[in-house]
Order: C-alpha cells, then structure tokens, then sequence
C-alpha cells in the first residue's frame, strides 16, 4: 500500500462503522482509498 493511500485508510478507520469490510467495499466501488475520501455524500450513501 502506497503511503498516501495508507493515510486515507487511517482516516477511514477513526470514522466509527468503517471497518475491514466496509473500507474493502469502498475499495472496490471507488478504486481507491483517495477517490473514496473525495466521493460526495451521495456517492458514499
């Protein structure tokens, strides 16, 4: 994992529900740990 990467992912992980499984899925509908921090409101509900 890229360090930038990995400090999205620490972000992720102090938001209280985002776990392993749900940054996986997150992942995997943004491409990225970066666009998931950059997606909209709506892109995340």
């Amino acid at each position: 994992m890229k360090h930038e990467e990995r400090n999205y992912y620490l972000a992720f992980s102090n938001f209280p529900g985002v776990g392993p499984i749900k940054f996986e899925k997150l992942l995997k509908h943004f491409g990225s740990a970066k666009a998931a921090w950059n997606g909209s409101l709506e892109q995340l509900a």
